[in-house]
């Protein structure tokens, strides 16, 4: 029953024909028959309450109806009403004023809260952005740091510079624990992270910058380090090491179980999944002693406080703390429900996940100050558009749909997003956008800022076009913008029409690191198309690693180190894998590849029967190489007789129309122009102004 309006106690109950009653049947008529125009519209505000009937926007004069007040209690009522058939067969519109909304749970959706194909349920901030989901809270109360026994342990240039704040003066009922964490690991709740000015700041590490380097392996979990800044602090209790100990595209962080002072060796409590090696990069983490710089702080457990140097001079301002220890949303067999235009902030774990839904959209969200991914979902019809995520602790979006069996598309959609400064916790194991399955459509995204990929796809039919993917792969070496690897039947993607900017080369020539390419085939992956990419400023343009029935036509290469490297490396290091027994040979009759759905690939029934380690029907043409490195694959030993390398062109920049303005049209006259190359728009690629996103922050420089 919605409340209209109160009774003082002991006043007769109205009569049948009373104005109320009347108004109390039309309404029910209205909202039961009247929804057959429109959908239900609810309201949540600030300054409501769960126990109103959510159908205005501000409270009435006599406060007895108004805005709902959270987001659990907009659920209840749209359950409420479909239990009395008075949803509207259009669906309903939840719309959110502006304001903070603090959550300290997870909100569920399942089946029961589901729209239908033509009534989803919509919930909306009305004004774009200005609803606030937060999961952490503002802190105050910061004074200058003045427990002796921390004081003694700051250096005595830091030591003016630090404040302290009582966790529990603030508000703050549990500060969280560090926990082991690493690529393809699962991660539990991070601890709890210190946001100044709308973004995360760092918990004190040595090295501040960069890392310190293996000396030599000792045993499993042992190792002798290349310094002696332990050696110089009070306790070791809680503190952490984050590394790369056995390759340089997998870290993780494990717990320091004791250190030689004397011998400068470092054990580890575990250890790691990829073993040690020398020379191998690594940091400790959570030590008090090296809160030595703006921007830094350490949370003392025992002592119950926090310690930090503003980034701001004096005393700290505008500080929130994270708290809420499981994702915003979760839905579990949900469909045809849209979020549009909220900001969730501040959690210890991710931002939205979901499992087996069909028609979920998210729409203009804001994601931020995150522990771990922003999205993750398994479904079909899953759409992402014009959302803003940064500053994650693992990667940005996860899709996974369609059926491989029966090569079904998802159809799912990641469209015009900007996704930057993910991998804050974990490095690598992720990417800014990853899908899996088949039929997924990744477009006009802007990802930047990443320790490592940009997109990672695998399985089928997936379409990769007019990204913008730059300064990826920071921390990371052997590695792709764009990377998919080890499954000969990952066929039929498609990646075209992006542009690839300022993807570092050797960062560390003695390891390898930042061996970046802007489109990585691994390990004999098949059967893709690579079409009209720019690719400027890169250490690789394009790697095919093994694999056969690949196109790589029309791309531009600017600038590159290497325009292309193509090898045969089942002839070379990497013949186990494509013999019986190996992980591709394997992976490759999980299907029977010779039958439907599989014959729509046409090469693909072919391979049972073929020698697998060699490389084959690929073509690579009409590509424009520009001040770059030429095409390499005599060294690899990849056959240009069982492939088709030609007209490709090798030109300078001064064949194009005005490249410090991004505008890459190729002049007349010129090599480049000679072989038919179509002309690349630049325009295209990345962000586009739509019916969500506005504007765009332009990214570029000029």
């Amino acid at each position: 029953m919605i409340q209209f309006c109160s009774f003082r106690k002991g006043t007769p109950k109205p009569l049948l024909r009373s104005p109320v009653r009347v108004l109390l049947g039309l309404l029910t008529f209205v909202l039961s028959a009247g929804a057959l125009g429109a959908p239900t519209t609810l309201y949540v505000a600030t300054n409501g309450n769960d126990s109103w009937a959510g159908t205005l926007s501000s409270p009435n004069s006599t406060n007895t109806n108004g805005p709902l007040r959270t987001f659990e209690g907009a659920k209840a009522r749209l359950r409420l009403l479909r239990s009395q058939n008075l949803l509207s067969s259009q669906g309903a519109v939840v719309q959110f004023l502006p304001g903070r909304y603090a959550m300290s749970s997870t909100l569920t959706l399942g089946n029961t809260d589901s729209g239908t194909s033509t009534g989803p349920i919509i919930f909306r901030s009305q004004t774009p952005r200005g609803a606030v989901f937060d999961g952490g809270m503002p802190v105050s109360g910061w004074a200058k740091a003045s427990d002796p026994g921390m004081m003694s342990r700051f250096s005595p240039a830091a030591a003016p510079y630090i404040y302290e704040l009582s966790l529990s003066a603030a508000g703050v009922p549990n500060a969280g624990t560090l926990k082991p964490r690493g690529a393809w690991q699962t991660m539990g709740p991070a601890p709890l992270e210190l946001v100044q000015n709308g973004s995360p700041t760092r918990l004190a590490a040595w090295p501040n910058t960069g890392w310190a380097k293996v000396n030599a392996k000792v045993g499993s979990a042992v190792f002798q380090s290349d310094a002696a800044r332990p050696a110089s602090w009070r306790s070791l209790s809680d503190v952490w090491v984050q590394g790369y100990f056995g390759n340089h595209w997998a870290d993780h962080t494990i717990a320091l179980a004791g250190y030689d002072r004397a011998l400068g060796v470092v054990t580890l409590a575990s250890a790691p999944p990829y073993n040690i090696k020398a020379k191998m990069r690594y940091r400790f983490v959570n030590i008090p002693e090296e809160l030595d710089a703006p921007g830094e702080y350490y949370v003392d457990r025992a002592g119950g406080k926090m310690y930090f140097w503003s980034q701001d001079s004096g005393t700290p301002k505008n500080t929130e703390v994270t708290l809420l220890e499981g994702v915003f949303v979760q839905f579990v067999q949900a469909s045809n429900i849209t979020l549009e235009g909220f900001v969730f902030k501040n959690s210890r774990a991710g931002g939205i996940v979901g499992y087996t839904c069909s028609n979920l959209k998210f729409l203009n969200c804001a994601m931020q100050n995150l522990g771990h991914r922003a999205i993750t979902m398994t479904g079909n019809d899953l759409k992402v558009q014009a959302c803003d995520i940064r500053d994650t602790g693992y990667g940005g979006i996860f899709l996974s749909g369609g059926s491989r069996a029966t090569l079904t598309s998802s159809n799912n959609q990641i469209l015009n997003n900007q996704i930057y400064r993910g991998g804050r916790l974990v490095q690598t194991g992720d990417a800014g956008i990853q899908v899996e399955g088949v039929g997924a459509r990744i477009a006009n995204n802007a990802i930047y800022d990443q320790p490592e990929y940009g997109v990672i796809f695998s399985g089928n039919d997936h379409l990769v076009e007019r990204n913008e993917i730059f300064d990826v792969c920071k921390e990371t070496g052997d590695t792709g913008a764009v990377y998919v690897g080890r499954d000969l039947t990952y066929q039929g993607n498609v990646v075209r029409d992006n542009l690839f900017r300022k993807l570092p080369a050797l960062q560390d020539l003695s390891a390898s690191v930042n061996r970046v390419t802007a489109v990585y085939l691994d390990d004999f992956v098949s059967g893709t198309s690579i079409t009209g990419n720019v690719m400027v400023d890169c250490y690789n343009g394009v790697q095919n690693g093994g694999g056969n029935d690949n196109v790589i036509k029309n791309n531009m290469m600017l600038r590159c180190t290497y325009s292309m490297v193509l090898d045969s490396r089942g002839l070379l290091w990497a013949a186990a894998s494509v013999l019986p027994g190996g992980i591709v040979y394997n992976r490759l009759y999980t299907y029977d590849v010779t039958k439907a759905p599989w014959t729509k690939y046409p090469k693909l029934p072919l391979y049972p029967t073929e020698d697998l380690r060699y490389a084959k029907r690929n073509l690579v043409s009409t590509n424009v190489l520009l001040d770059s490195g030429v095409i390499i694959n005599s060294a690899n030993a990849f056959s240009l007789t069982l492939n088709s390398v030609t007209n490709n062109a090798v030109d300078t920049v001064a064949c194009l129309r005005d490249p410090l303005h991004w505008d890459f049209s190729i002049l007349s006259g010129t090599p480049a122009a000679q072989i038919g190359f179509t002309p690349v728009n630049l325009n295209t690629m990345g962000l586009q102004i739509d019916s969500y996103r506005l504007s765009v922050p332009n990214l570029r420089g000029n």
